[in-house]
């Protein structure tokens, strides 16, 4: 059924789906990067999927030592009425959700990024 619905959402029939190759690349959300989502999965200049609702956003906290971090990025958007969406913060922990799924997840050992004077810079566990 899962190859039938994407080969309906594609606009060809089932039986044309193992056909379909689907290039993903370039076509993203991003919470410091912006809107790069793009419909046009095949490459046929026609939309196979409906995207509305597109949002992206981060938020910095300011240290006492005058260095900005990262406090949480956040990124979501409607795929054909489905949500999905992306939230990290700066512990970190990482939520995911596309409809009803939903996953998170934690790795004390990913780095904290700090910024002070526009650089950059990252601090892991010691």
């Amino acid at each position: 059924m899962a190859g039938a619905t994407a080969a309906s959402a594609a606009g060809v029939t089932a039986s044309q789906a193992g056909l379909i190759t689907v290039n993903l690349t370039h076509n993203f959300i991003s919470a410091t990067g912006g809107n790069h989502l793009n419909a046009d999965l095949t490459g046929d200049g026609q939309a196979d999927i409906t995207i509305a609702n597109a949002a992206f956003g981060v938020a910095y906290r300011t240290t006492s030592s005058g260095y900005r971090y990262i406090q949480t990025l956040q990124a979501r958007v409607t795929l054909n009425g489905v949500l999905a969406s992306a939230y990290v913060t700066h512990y970190p922990l990482v939520f995911l959700r596309i409809g009803s799924h939903f996953t998170g997840a934690t790795n004390p050992a990913y780095p904290r990024i700090f910024e002070r004077d526009g650089v950059y810079r990252a601090k892991g566990p010691t």
